[in-house]
């Protein structure tokens, strides 16, 4: 009788703190398994609102990638406008210059070249027509004082006359090189310069006239890019707003949801508080059953590992055995 007390005291002292231990555990168990409803809501509520701030904030981006979209469009627009301004202003004044130079290049051959060459020839024939009327006065004062041998001023008139036909002579000759430097020089540069300045006139407005073309099909390329940029703005925008949508009849579907889920809680836990007596058995069956269930771990435990104590007891147990059948 002795041995079978303390074998019965030994044995409830060591289950008892195993059994409180699977009481616990398996009270922490059921309330991470079934955490409140509440909670559930409110995390679901959550993330539900993360969610709806996320989308709202990637529909502000759409937006404001629209609204610059749209402002490089009209940018590139007013750019374009300017730039065709210059260019036009540009190609204006070319067709003048060229229209100048062809001008004055028909000018002088039409007009001027004949005009300068006149001029020259003209001037050669009054050197030459004042060579001749020298020539002739000195004739005519030689016939005059050859009558007259002793005459006072014979040979001072006669000197001043024969200096006036020298005079003339280098009128003319030099009225000869001056007609030949202009026909030969002159008239020939100053023509080559004109052709020359209706040549680059015409190369300035050819070349703006192809900048022009480059300058359009650029033009049409960027535009047709940010037409694109706008478009793909566009469609990410609505893909946004899609998405905004969807969530928020989601959330809304879910809020419904929800109070139907708490209504039903309610109606249950309204049939518990009627069934009072059910209730209280099946949360004793349930006890029951996670007590049998600890009661199996902690033996499965406890074949894997024994503590420390254990052994002890057993000593203990065999020593008072022992004494007994002494």
């Amino acid at each position: 009788m002795k041995f079978q007390r303390a074998l019965l005291s030994t044995s409830i002292s060591r289950l008892t703190p195993l059994l409180i231990a699977g009481l616990l555990s398996a009270c922490v168990v059921k309330v991470h398994a079934d955490p409140p409803r509440g909670t559930k809501d409110q995390q679901q509520s959550q993330a539900s609102a993360e969610k709806l701030r996320d989308l709202h904030h990637k529909l502000e981006t759409s937006e404001r990638a629209m609204h610059h979209a749209q402002t490089d469009l009209e940018l590139a627009k007013l750019g374009e406008w300017l730039a065709r301004k210059d260019a036009e202003i540009a190609m204006h004044g070319a067709e003048v210059a060229l229209v100048q130079a062809t001008k004055k290049l028909e000018r002088f051959a039409a007009l001027e070249q004949a005009q300068e060459e006149e001029v020259a020839r003209m001037a050669l024939d009054r050197s030459a027509e004042r060579l001749i009327g020298a020539q002739q006065d000195l004739q005519g004062i030689l016939d005059i004082y050859e009558q007259e041998e002793e005459a006072r001023s014979r040979d001072e008139i006669i000197r001043r006359h024969r200096m006036s036909v020298a005079f003339a002579e280098r009128g003319k000759l030099l009225s000869a090189s001056r007609l030949r430097v202009v026909l030969e020089h002159e008239l020939p540069s100053k023509g080559f310069a004109l052709e020359q300045a209706r040549v680059r006139a015409s190369q300035a407005l050819e070349a703006l006239q192809h900048k022009r073309g480059r300058f359009d099909l650029e033009q049409e390329q960027k535009m047709r890019r940010k037409h694109e940029a706008i478009a793909e703005a566009q469609y990410a925008l609505e893909g946004a707003r899609r998405k905004l949508r969807r969530a928020q009849r989601n959330s809304q579907e879910g809020e419904s949801g929800g109070e139907h889920d708490h209504d039903s809680g309610a109606e249950h836990e309204g049939h518990s508080h009627e069934h009072p007596e059910a209730e209280q058995q099946e949360h004793e069956h349930a006890e029951h059953q996670e007590h049998e269930s600890g009661e199996n771990e902690d033996h499965s435990d406890q074949q894997h590992k024994r503590p420390p104590g254990l052994e002890q007891d057993k000593a203990g147990q065999a020593q008072t055995f022992s004494g007994e059948d002494k």
